[in-house]
């Protein structure tokens, strides 16, 4: 029997830092990738104790925010199987999660410099600014999110002292808000005023349909000129065009067939998406790489 409660709450535990969505920082390999760095062990340490640590403050950030949601998770179809809106956890699971992903964050933190710590540190702040209130205000929720995103490859870039590219900044950013103001969109049409949330409310499908419009044009416009510009000779970059072109635009068309307020759900539920990103990458080592 107490092994029996013992598993239940271990897999509750796991529920609640949400692993799946650690995928969203593959985005700190993006400057190492685009550098075309050596992956010494040095730089491997340093990569993976980077992708570790911001896995584990992100967790962090989505346990604090369980924790504050909790009633209203409670009346949301998609939220109430959450462990804290179900009664499954309780404050003293709040506080021993929380003091082992902060042990967890310590025990790799020797292996990487201070300017990565501080990415870290403002990323946790505007997590907390935005589970402690911010999440309530229309569009600055969505930029706060957006801001989020942004720090992963430059946490990334810092892990190993590399410059970013202005061009392959607007591409995450305008890529993020992409991702986000179809989420939102995809809460406002599935869900009834009852259970959705307040924020999602205030928005109009007209202004998030506009939102969408605007950054997957930005951000298409800003990968081709960040691939052109950095390899105006590779016939592979100029391939990559497409494959990109096809992943966004697939994104844009499931989001109308498929739930896409799990953005790491919808992805990985299609092959083309995955299977595009695969071939952008691949394209984009052979001249990096070659």
């Amino acid at each position: 029997m107490k092994n029996s409660i013992f598993s239940i709450k271990v897999l509750s535990y796991c529920v609640l830092v949400r692993p799946k969505q650690w995928v969203k920082n593959v985005l700190l390999f993006a400057a190492p990738f685009a550098a075309g760095i050596t992956f010494t062990y040095d730089t491997t340490t340093k990569l993976v104790s980077g992708f570790m640590i911001f896995s584990f403050i992100a967790s962090l950030g989505y346990v604090t925010n369980d924790w504050i949601d909790r009633k209203n998770d409670a009346l949301n179809a998609s939220k109430s199987h959450r462990p804290f809106a179900k009664g499954d956890l309780k404050v003293i699971d709040f506080v021993v999660v929380n003091l082992l992903l902060i042990l967890l964050i310590l025990a790799f933190a020797k292996f990487v410099p201070l300017d990565f710590l501080f990415c870290i540190y403002v990323y946790f702040v505007n997590t907390l600014l935005y589970s402690l209130g911010l999440k309530h205000v229309p569009v600055v929720e969505m930029v706060m999110l957006t801001f989020g995103f942004l720090l992963r490859p430059l946490a990334g870039a810092a892990l190993l002292g590399l410059p970013v590219s202005e061009h392959f900044l607007i591409v995450v950013i305008f890529g993020s808000l992409f991702i986000i103001a179809t989420k939102r969109l995809s809460e406002l049409q599935k869900y009834p005023k009852q259970h959705a949330r307040k924020v999602v409310l205030r928005y109009s499908v007209s202004f998030l349909e506009s939102v969408i419009t605007l950054a997957i044009t930005l951000c298409l416009t800003a990968y081709f000129l960040w691939a052109l510009g950095t390899y105006p000779d590779s016939v592979w970059v100029k391939a990559s065009l497409f494959p990109m072109l096809t992943g966004l635009l697939r994104y844009s068309w499931m989001r109308g067939l498929e739930n896409a307020e799990s953005p790491e759900h919808l992805i990985f539920q299609d092959y083309v998406i995955p299977l595009c990103g695969i071939v952008v990458i691949v394209l984009l080592a052979v001249p990096i790489y070659g």
